[in-house]
């Protein structure tokens, strides 16, 4: 079928939509969001894009797309350098997420395989309660997860340059969730 994708040379921009094979006039429609591996990324800085359309046994047709920064944003002091750096450090992020995701899967299954090995499970019920917060409390203490998925919506949420203590953050929960990981692979 028809795929179409809005990005950049350097990658972002959505990917890999499939279109209708229907026939007549058909609509692609990028909300600016990059493409992210588990949904929809952070919203792509002001710049030049190429859209592409490709379908099988047809060369595929390109054309330019220029995203403008926003005037009201001009008027409040918002620049292009800060919407690009907003999009830096949110596509970090949103890739710890990603990361932060794929951890809680593999202490799913490293349960299910320590099942029978009492040391290891308790190894593993450790590292999750670090990692997932706990349910079923009226106001549970924000765990790993929790706290990645917080800075992914703090620093995809306003168009402005992140603040320096967002770059620390992000820098202090990716150290956790090496930290957990490398913690996690020792038990397997």
């Amino acid at each position: 079928g028809a795929q179409a994708e809005a990005g950049r040379a350097g990658g972002s921009g959505a990917s890999g939509r499939s279109l209708s094979t229907d026939v007549g006039i058909n609509r692609f429609e990028w909300d600016l969001h990059a493409s992210a591996g588990s949904g929809r990324g952070p919203l792509a800085p002001p710049g030049r894009y190429t859209a592409r359309l490709t379908v099988p046994n047809i060369a595929p047709v390109t054309t330019p797309v220029v995203v403008d920064l926003d005037p009201r944003l001009v008027a409040d002091g918002i620049t292009t350098q800060d919407l690009h750096a907003q999009y830096e450090l949110a596509t970090r992020v949103a890739q710890l997420a990603s990361n932060v995701q794929q951890l809680q899967s593999d202490l799913r299954a490293a349960r299910e395989r320590a099942a029978n090995d009492r040391d290891a499970l308790a190894r593993v019920t450790a590292l999750e309660e670090r990692v997932v917060t706990r349910s079923g409390q009226a106001y549970p203490q924000p765990m790993l997860a929790a706290q990645v998925s917080y800075l992914n919506g703090i620093v995809s949420r306003n168009d402005n340059r992140p603040h320096r203590d967002a770059y620390e953050r992000y820098e202090e929960l990716r150290a956790e969730v090496d930290k957990a990981r490398t913690e996690l692979q020792r038990i397997q």
